[in-house]
């Protein structure tokens, strides 16, 4: 038996004795090692769960799905690896995402969607959506406007490239922070970007677009 899955036990236990007052399990930079096992998922109760700075590594479980009233979810600064799974379109209450520094790769529309709109709109919660620091490729998906209650979005250093069209996020009205730098966008930057009025924060150093900056830029402040 792991730490982690020892915990698990623990933990499932106090809050069968105590639900659902305890509703968060923090192992934070506890270099906790191995897999997530899937008995996690049966911590049915669970609104947070952080497991930031550890060494865990492989593949999230599917089980994972079965946190339905999850709202915090930090797995930033781990080792994780493989597609990232669809999971996270199912868990309608999730309000903060972060897997920033692991090695997840594939696709963003396939972990948010499971490539069908219906899912990526059930995220009707999410406000705040960090995935940078990964190896994940593909271009920018349209599909991910419909997190229309994002406030803030950072998909910086991964591997993600093609142009960059700003009115996938134009649905996006709290948007105010969008990390997209060292990335692979080319093209010219697009005039668009002057429609996302309450943006505060556009990081768009380290990629590869050419010609001139539009005059809509101004329009942010």
């Amino acid at each position: 038996m792991d730490q982690l899955e020892l915990r698990m036990q623990l933990e499932w236990r106090r809050l069968q004795l105590a639900p659902p007052k305890s509703s968060r399990l923090e192992s934070l930079n506890m270099t906790l090692s191995g897999t997530i096992p899937p008995q996690l998922g049966h911590l049915s109760f669970l609104v947070s769960l952080d497991l930031t700075s550890n060494l865990f590594v492989g593949a999230l479980p599917p089980e994972l799905s079965l946190l339905l009233h999850l709202k915090f979810m930090s797995l930033r600064l781990n080792n994780f690896t493989g597609d990232m799974p669809p999971l996270f379109g199912q868990l309608p209450k999730l309000e903060y995402l972060n897997l920033r520094n692991n090695s997840f790769t594939g696709s963003i529309l396939k972990s948010l969607s499971n490539l069908t709109n219906i899912e990526i709109g059930s995220l009707t919660s999410l406000q705040r959506l960090y995935i940078s620091g990964n190896n994940l490729n593909d271009t920018l998906p349209h599909e991910i406007g419909s997190l229309e209650s994002l406030v803030d979005f950072g998909a910086e250093s991964n591997q993600i490239g093609d142009s960059v069209d700003f009115n996938v996020f134009i649905n996006m009205s709290s948007l105010q922070t969008l990390l997209l730098w060292r990335k692979k966008f080319i093209g010219n930057f697009s005039r668009d970007v002057g429609n996302l009025t309450i943006l505060t924060s556009l990081p768009l150093h380290e990629n590869y677009l050419t010609g001139f900056i539009p005059p809509e830029l101004g329009r942010l402040y």
